[in-house]
């Protein structure tokens, strides 16, 4: 069995297409545990109504909001399912998905961590389509064999500026059970920012994992997510908050796999340099170009809002 794991905070306008996009899973033996984290928008009552009709639905509440980091702890305590996977209340899946995670997991039953191409999804372009402005990354890295560690931990690490190159965000995730780490708790509720990073440092110091090419998932851009909001000014503190949790971290590690942290995230310093100075340039095109004009560019590339 598979456990889908969820939290959300007042995303009512969201849930009925990512609930729809799991209902159409081709592959059904799943549980969905769903993390209601302090909502006030009535997404709770959403997802219990849904639950009455959907027994492999399973709400779970917050009563004030801990963040996504502990919501997908909480879920991952009552989790059964052999194998782990996660979907941000925005996203959706294709219905295929489920099913192709289980295609990697039996071809490589070595690769305890899998993940799968996404697609940037511009929320005004209803529906999702394959045309601009969505974009598919490229993984980066190859495909369909086993990569040992820590060759997917310094890729990933050393290109959070690298917007060229696919960051394994949770909904494309998955991951065996034998994985888990003893407590239980994959998330870092420390981490403001990328909360996500938690578990692939994890993941990605001690298990094999296999890439697949299969676009599987919707990754939603829209004004209120963070994967929109990619100016210098919302990636500064957490960037900072990153690094700081980084180093924290390879004191805590073996000193081949701290070697390796702390040499990509050197790189992504760099890269982060380079970065800053795109974004500045942007940042002069919010100020100076008319709006009818941003807006275009919002509907077209998702950018200079």
């Amino acid at each position: 069995m598979i456990s889908i794991i969820t939290p959300y905070f007042n995303s009512s306008r969201f849930l009925p297409e990512t609930i729809a996009s799991v209902l159409a899973q081709t592959y059904g033996d799943w549980e969905w545990l769903l993390v209601d984290d302090g909502s006030s928008d009535g997404s709770a009552e959403l997802v219990r109504e849904a639950a009455l009709r959907e027994p492999r639905m399973r709400p779970f509440r917050h009563e004030t909001n801990k963040g996504q980091a502990a919501a997908r702890n909480l879920a991952l305590s009552q989790a059964s399912g052999e194998i782990i996977t996660f979907l941000d209340s925005d996203d959706l899946w294709t219905p295929g998905k489920l099913a192709s995670d289980v295609a990697v997991f039996d071809r490589h039953p070595a690769a305890m961590v899998t993940w799968s191409r996404l697609v940037l999804w511009t929320d005004t372009t209803r529906p999702p389509s394959q045309d601009p402005p969505n974009l598919a990354p490229p993984l980066g890295q190859p495909h369909g064999i086993l990569l040992e560690p820590p060759i997917l931990l310094t890729h990933v690490i050393a290109n959070l500026y690298d917007f060229r190159w696919q960051y394994p965000a949770p909904s494309c995730l998955a991951i065996r059970r034998q994985a888990l780490p003893p407590d239980g708790d994959l998330f870092d509720p420390a981490l403001r920012f990328y909360e996500d990073l938690a578990p692939l440092v994890y993941l990605l110091s001690g298990y094999p994992a296999v890439l697949s090419d299969e676009i599987t998932t919707w990754h939603r851009r829209h004004a209120n997510s963070f994967s929109a909001s990619s100016g210098a000014l919302a990636h500064e503190p957490a960037f900072q908050d990153i690094a700081d949790w980084l180093r924290r971290r390879a004191l805590m590690e073996p000193s081949e796999t701290a070697e390796a942290i702390l040499r990509a995230l050197d790189l992504a310093y760099r890269r982060r340099s380079k970065f800053r100075n795109r974004e500045h340039a942007l940042e002069l095109g919010r100020k100076i170009l008319p709006k009818g004009l941003r807006d275009w560019l919002w509907r077209h590339f998702g950018r200079l809002v």
